[in-house]
């Protein structure tokens, strides 16, 4: 089922970004970008808990602002583009050193 694939990229880079809080399922990736009760709301995989989740923040602006404050933050300091490249050339020169040595 389409629902059950790994959504990871379109947390991060479209609700993160901006500032909104992540309602997400505790599958695939998800729980290692959204940091429950930071970010966002870690539920399971049931309409009910989604929906509940989705109330709690609609019901509670503070929560919802807070949240969504965090999330771009976390966005801003672990997920642009320029961040992933960073990691990338850095994980790719290790590797040729690792390689220039053996």
């Amino acid at each position: 089922c389409w629902i059950h694939q790994e959504v990871t990229a379109a947390i991060g880079d479209e609700g993160m970004a901006e500032g909104r809080p992540v309602v997400g399922t505790r599958m695939g990736g998800i729980p290692e970008i959204v940091r429950h009760g930071a970010d966002g709301l870690l539920v399971d995989a049931t309409s009910k808990q989604i929906a509940d989740a989705l109330v709690q923040l609609l019901s509670n602006r503070t929560l919802a602002e807070r949240m969504g404050a965090s999330a771009r933050e976390r966005y801003a300091s672990a997920f642009t583009p320029e961040v992933h490249a960073a990691a990338w050339v850095s994980q790719l020169t290790a590797a040729i050193d690792t390689t220039a040595r053996a």
